[in-house]
């Protein structure tokens, strides 16, 4: 017999999202759900759009039609 806590619902959510400078794209369909008591990194090389995704996220660049929830 196991006993599993229920499934919370998560911290952020993020799907399809996608970010622009200007008429380039910098992203696309990203997406990733962060949950309560986890630990998450980002990591990449440079220029491979870390910077990016963080100020999609808060909303300090055009993100196209996706928001994250």
């Amino acid at each position: 017999m196991s006993i599993s806590a229920p499934e919370q619902p998560a911290l952020l959510t993020v799907k399809g999202l996608s970010a622009y400078y200007g008429e380039s794209r910098a992203l696309y369909g990203v997406g990733f759900a962060v949950g309560k008591g986890t630990i998450h990194s980002i990591v990449g090389a440079n220029g491979a759009g870390k910077s990016t995704l963080l100020r999609a996220i808060v909303g300090m660049m055009d993100r196209g039609r996706a928001a994250p929830t």
